[in-house]
């Protein structure tokens, strides 16, 4: 029910504004018309009006021109001074012309702009005010008092003719307001599905994220573990092998049996074993615990790179050292690893650079290679897993992942992470 009230409440502040916005511009040109008929209204010496109904219709306008220029003021109150200047107006124009003059327009009119700028009590509100209005109006009509002030005298004492113009009117007012108040409430609903939409998918993509970073981090952490066997299990075994076979074949080899050669062999081959064993637990932990182990990692990676392949790797740190977890120096490592993978096996190119940039808000890693890249049609592949992965790494960083192809050839892959996210992975709780 919380969520309904804020998605509610969100819904009211945005009409409220809309409101002001619609009164800032249709109050002026409410003025703006209205001006000149005033004008001949109070100046014009044909016109049956004293110069109280003068001073009043002034007043009344003053009240909408002070509506249409306080902006500052609340919408409520600007709403409040420009209906009873223009009640005011309307009421002395129905006097004065009657029932069949300009004054019915603007008793109809009004109870539509209150439900519009100010909402469906306002409007019925203002609905009752003009039906009171034009009811005292045609009372008076009927009884012949504003039969002196009338400029249509055509069958002003006719009660039949005043009922019928009543009748006309509310008409067309009642219709009108009904369907204007079943808009606004169809509209709000609308609305309100439409906002308690958009939170639940932004609620999905968070909790999607969430369990994301959730699933490479138990990955992550497997690796860890499965990394730490080999470096303190297997690895210290094949070491302590690896001293006792030497230390046989000491032995052998102070004896001169023959079979000297051949331990020395079984010795060299441990050492082989015991390298490839350093290289896997290395790669599957290449990131250390500590916040500044990117830069060197990355520098291991391109010796690792030179040493396979025939290209040149060189790693370069721009500005400050980022001070990133392991979890987002982890995600960096394994997304230059692809990159250069990619490179290497695709591209056809005989240079990567690695580039590391930290700034006050961000950090960024750029991969560059000097290869033919590869065509967008490929990336888009079912097999082509490298891509996806990286937007994977870069989306559970809350960073993002740039593909970049300059005319002079190659490809840069860049991943950026926000400086307010680089330090830790947020994992929010979705809302429910």
């Amino acid at each position: 029910m919380s969520h309904e009230f804020d998605v509610a409440a969100e819904i009211a502040a945005v009409v409220s504004e809309w409101r002001a916005r619609a009164m800032n511009i249709v109050i002026p040109v409410l003025a703006l018309i209205g001006l000149p008929v005033l004008l001949v209204a109070v100046w014009q010496d044909g016109f049956r009006m004293g110069w109280v109904l003068r001073a009043a219709s002034a007043a009344g306008f003053l009240m909408v021109v002070a509506a249409a220029w306080r902006r500052s003021w609340s919408l409520e109150g600007r709403a409040l001074v420009f209906f009873i200047g223009a009640y005011g107006i309307s009421a002395i124009q129905c006097g004065l012309t009657g029932l069949v003059g300009s004054g019915r327009i603007g008793l109809l009119l009004l109870p539509i702009l209150a439900l519009i700028l100010v909402g469906n009590r306002a409007g019925w509100l203002a609905a009752g005010i003009s039906v009171l209005i034009f009811g005292a109006a045609t009372i008076m009509a009927a009884a012949g008092l504003l039969a002196k002030s009338l400029f249509t005298h055509v069958n002003s004492t006719d009660p039949a003719f005043w009922l019928l113009q009543g009748a006309m009117w509310l008409a067309a007012l009642v219709p009108l307001m009904v369907l204007f108040t079943r808009f606004h409430a169809a509209q709000t609903r609308v609305m309100i599905e439409e906002r308690r939409a958009r939170r639940e998918v932004e609620a999905a993509v968070i909790e999607r994220r969430r369990l994301e970073a959730e699933i490479i981090r138990i990955s992550e952490e497997e690796q860890r573990w499965i990394g730490s066997e080999l470096h303190d299990g297997l690895c210290q075994q094949l070491t302590a092998t690896l001293l006792a076979c030497t230390a046989v074949g000491n032995r052998i080899e102070r004896r001169g049996a023959p079979e000297s050669a051949a331990v020395r062999e079984v010795g060299a081959m441990l050492e082989g074993c015991i390298g490839s064993a350093y290289d896997a637990a290395k790669g599957l932990c290449p990131v250390d615990l500590d916040p500044e182990s990117l830069a060197p990692a990355l520098q291991r990676l391109c010796r690792r790179l030179q040493q396979r392949s025939s290209l040149q790797c060189e790693m370069r740190q721009k500005g400050h050292a980022p001070a990133l977890s392991p979890e987002v120096a982890h995600h960096l490592y394994r997304i230059a690893q692809e990159a250069a993978n990619n490179a290497v096996k695709h591209a056809r190119c005989r240079r990567i650079d690695i580039e590391l940039q930290g700034a006050a808000e961000s950090c960024t890693l750029r991969v560059i290679d000097d290869g033919q890249g590869r065509e967008p049609a490929a990336e888009l592949q079912p097999g082509g897993m490298g891509i996806q992965i990286m937007n994977y790494r870069a989306n559970a960083m809350w960073g993002q992942l740039r593909i970049e192809r300059p005319e002079g050839g190659g490809t840069i892959v860049s991943c950026q992470v926000p400086c307010g996210r680089a330090a830790r992975i947020e994992r929010p709780v979705s809302q429910e």
